[in-house]
């Protein structure tokens, strides 16, 4: 296995030239040898009737890719000629390049993870029907991948289920979104690779809630929550609970406009510990909901919000204390004057004067 550090051989390299019959057989018989270990020759010619209906030109450069895919894991390049077939109708001839050259990072980092990332491919690339979406899913993998190759599997893993669930119009909103949650991935792993691939596998779960929008301030109160534990090292716990399950949360708030507006009240409370702003996450949403009236919550959530600029710690008292106040003004407003306090009328004489 290759240094990761050294530049990747360019895929691309290998594009579409006429081939003869003789490169294909070449190349086959290169890719034998080097895969001995990994495929049985009779396992190498079922691959290779299943590569016919690629045509010779694509056939070669399938082939052609397995053996620079060989030069960093023959592990990888063998599950690779498995999949291949299977992505004869799923990808366009000018994807193959990009994926191989991103399996090809992956494998310089673990050969295990790239053998998982070939072969979950054909299923995952099967659920994104946009071509153009493929190509940017590819090409966000492989960055992660120059990062860490477990990160680049995750984000292929969930990418067709986040595409699901962005808007479709403009046109180009779907691209630009995908770009922007895979950016927003990358700045956690700059962070640390833990925080970035737990991010992507809440992400779904989290548009489910609430708008592509949010994105960012979710992401940047994630990161916001490790600081050091008492041994000086990072501590992960509250920010693992808050990706994990602050999607549930969230969606217990109601109306939905309302979430964002919760999301972003937290992010700004960045003195206060990661636990009680977890915390705060959690308990918040019942809060909320034991008030009667929407428009109450969203004026108590302002509120709290510009306290939270003067003071955090008395902004998170308001909001714990909203409810039970608006409710006790709503009942004194509702309540009956007492009989002792209640004007009558006194009853007129019947003496006729």
């Amino acid at each position: 296995m290759n240094d990761p550090g050294h530049s990747s051989p360019d895929p691309s390299s290998l594009g579409p030239t006429p081939p003869g019959p003789s490169l294909i057989d070449q190349r086959l018989r290169q890719l034998a040898d080097a895969l001995a270990e990994q495929l049985d020759p009779e396992e190498v010619e079922e691959v290779l009737q299943r590569l016919q209906p690629a045509g010779p030109s694509l056939r070669a450069m399938i082939l052609g890719l397995g053996l620079l895919l060989s030069e960093r894991s023959t592990k990888a390049a063998g599950e690779y000629l498995r999949q291949a077939p299977l992505l004869i109708d799923r990808l366009e001839q000018d994807e193959w390049g990009p994926w191989v050259g991103s399996a090809m990072k992956v494998a310089s980092r673990s050969a295990v993870t790239a053998v998982r990332y070939v072969r979950e491919s054909p299923q995952l690339f099967a659920e994104i029907e946009s071509a153009a979406l493929r190509r940017l899913v590819i090409a966000c993998a492989d960055q992660c991948a120059e990062r860490d190759g477990g990160l680049a599997l995750e984000l292929s893993r969930q990418a067709p289920a986040v595409i699901r669930l962005l808007p479709s119009e403009p046109t180009d909103a779907p691209a630009e979104l995908v770009r922007h949650w895979a950016e927003l991935g990358g700045r956690l792993a700059a962070q640390d690779s833990i925080l970035a691939s737990e991010y992507f596998k809440q992400s779904a779960p989290f548009l489910l809630h609430l708008p592509a929008s949010a994105l960012q301030v979710w992401a940047e109160l994630g990161g916001t929550l490790v600081q050091p534990n008492q041994l000086g090292k990072p501590d992960y716990l509250p920010a693992l609970e808050y990706f994990r399950v602050s999607p549930e949360w969230l969606g217990a708030v109601t109306p939905s406009e309302l979430r964002p507006n919760l999301l972003t009240l937290v992010r700004a409370l960045t003195d206060e510990p990661p636990e009680h702003r977890v915390n705060l996450l959690k308990q918040a949403p019942q809060w909320l909901q034991a008030i009667p009236s929407a428009s109450q919550r969203l004026w108590l959530l302002e509120r709290v919000r510009a306290l939270a600029e003067e003071s955090p710690a008395a902004a998170m008292v308001l909001l714990s204390k909203g409810a039970s106040w608006s409710n006790d003004y709503c009942c004194a407003r509702r309540k009956p004057a007492s009989p002792a306090r209640r004007m009558t009328r006194p009853k007129r004489s019947g003496v006729v004067v």
